[in-house]
């Protein structure tokens, strides 16, 4: 078990324990809220995004909760195109 935080998981806490235990890759899913703070933690080095050709009406929502965080640029590594789908993988400089 890891321990890793008290109220909330603190996540450079969290990835060190991993990473002692050899485990130095980790993939994140999850929606706008944890992405934001492993964003905001730093922690955040690759971002794999879908893009599908849809308009969808509704509430808008974001890939981030909270603020804008502007940590740093990021370069386009790969895209696959399908049927007009577009996934991407971007890399932070």
């Amino acid at each position: 078990m890891i321990v890793a935080g008290e109220d909330d998981v603190h996540l450079p806490a969290a990835l060190e324990h991993l990473s002692a235990r050899g485990l130095r890759r980790v993939l994140c899913e999850g929606g706008p809220q944890l992405l934001a703070h492993v964003a905001r933690a730093g922690l955040l080095d690759e971002l794999c995004m879908t893009l599908t050709p849809m308009l969808v009406g509704g509430y808008a929502t974001h890939i981030l909760d909270g603020a804008p965080i502007d940590r740093s640029r990021w370069t386009l590594a790969h895209v696959i195109e399908d049927d007009s789908t577009l996934l991407t993988r971007w890399l932070a400089r």
